[in-house]
């Protein structure tokens, strides 16, 4: 509203130019870019070519950063138009990087950043923002490693430098008002006997070095949570890059299974390799949550089971069998024993859809309780049940061998019951 109120040009492109320098900062490359395309188009109708310039430089740093090719060079004209105030080699250096980088030439970027001597610090900080934005398309884990690293330390740099000067300017109040009370009371001073003019020096002093004190711990203990809060940031911002580009992987190798089952006219390749994507997916599933979650170390086992079970039942659609979960809807688990647990039970309903029911609805249970030091997992259905004699160490199953790998990885006790259909009960430690 307050940009539409000022009339003055100029004003309304500052205002306009200001409030898009913050959406830079926070990162709303897009919003930025339609304020700035603003600016610039009014900036053409005056006669400042300060504004001009300025404009154009920030639609070139914009535009790049999405790598939008086509209008980075349109506006790269534009500067070049606008002699003496924009001719100078850190601009054309800049520039130039901004360019390459558009172009998805980053080797080049990485040279031209490297020409560029003496910038100020505004012009550092979108050097910065570019290097990181180099590194993750170069996809050069030790280069987004470095370039975040260095752009936290040139933050905290930013906020030390304003902490300090605001310290500064206040023990310069303190002293001077300190400096005041004893002129102002220099005249009563000469009523006083020594001794009670010493023991008001002394309070004084006790007083200012206490102040003192008190606040450098203050600012120690500021820091050092600013330290570990960002440190903390950089960590988890980079797990989630792994799970994010783990998740994409998976994702992958699942598009070529499903590729390679259209090669097969036989029903039997076709139902092993979908058997192949659920395992795929369940472990996918684990990364696409901590991906998401602002917890990237525990997993919400309710929507984790949801998502599992509703995968599985899609990929055998039969509607005669239902699946009944009993979950606390708080219930997270590491992610570590995320991976077994989901296997577990992928291939428990998988063997359950498979061989359990002829043609009779059956109901597969899904049960999972905190019982304090550990969990519990009880699996079962109502269908026929295991053969007779069967045995668990020479059974030729292949995913009921997996159950029991994959308990023992979770160091649990696995117990495994042949009455009424087939249950499954595993115990394992937090």
């Amino acid at each position: 509203m307050i940009i539409h109120k000022v009339t003055i040009p100029e004003l309304q492109i500052e205002l306009k130019h200001g409030i898009a320098q913050t959406l830079i900062n926070e990162g709303e490359i897009p919003f930025a870019i339609a304020l700035l395309t603003v600016s610039h188009t009014v900036a053409t109708y005056t006669n400042n070519i300060l504004l001009k310039r300025v404009t154009a430089q920030d639609l070139i740093y914009t535009h790049s950063l999405q790598q939008n090719k086509q209008e980075t060079d349109v506006y790269i004209e534009k500067l070049a138009t606008l002699k003496k105030l924009s001719d100078t080699i850190n601009v054309e250096n800049f520039t130039r990087a901004l360019s390459s980088f558009s172009d998805k030439d980053y080797e080049q970027a990485k040279i031209d950043i490297e020409n560029i001597k003496d910038y100020d610090s505004k012009t550092r900080e979108r050097i910065l923002k570019l290097k990181q934005e180099i590194a993750f398309k170069s996809n050069d884990k030790n280069a987004i490693k470095t370039s975040l690293l260095n752009w936290v330390k040139f933050k905290d740099s930013i906020k030390t430098n304003f902490y300090k000067n605001f310290t500064d300017s206040l023990q310069v109040r303190n002293q001077k008002r300190a400096a005041d009370e004893l002129f102002f009371n220099s005249k009563t001073e000469q009523d006083l006997n020594e001794s009670e003019i010493q023991s008001k020096k002394n309070t004084l002093l006790l007083t200012s070095i206490s102040i003192i004190i008190i606040l450098i711990i203050c600012i120690i203990l500021f820091f050092t949570l600013k330290k570990t809060k960002k440190q903390k940031e950089v960590i988890e911002s980079l797990q989630k890059e792994l799970h994010h580009r783990v998740k994409n992987n998976l994702s992958i190798i699942d598009t070529f299974i499903e590729v390679a089952k259209e090669e097969f006219a036989d029903g039997k390749f076709s139902k092993k390799l979908t058997e192949l994507q659920n395992r795929i997916n369940s472990i996918n599933e684990v990364h696409q949550q901590l991906y998401k979650n602002e917890d990237v170390t525990n997993l919400n086992l309710k929507k984790y089971i949801d998502t599992l079970s509703s995968n599985v039942a899609n990929s055998f659609s039969n509607e005669n069998i239902s699946i009944e979960k009993s979950i606390q809807g708080k219930l997270n688990l590491h992610a570590d024993k995320s991976f077994p647990v989901g296997l577990i039970i992928n291939e428990f309903l998988t063997n359950s859809y498979k061989y359990a029911f002829d043609t009779n609805a059956g109901i597969v249970k899904i049960e999972i309780n905190d019982k304090g030091n550990t969990y519990e997992l009880a699996l079962s259905d109502n269908g026929k049940g295991l053969p007779e004699n069967f045995d668990i160490e020479t059974t030729e199953s292949f995913g009921l061998r997996i159950i029991k790998l994959l308990a023992e990885q979770l160091n649990g006790n696995f117990a495994l019951t042949n009455n009424n259909g087939v249950a499954l009960t595993i115990k394992f430690p937090k």
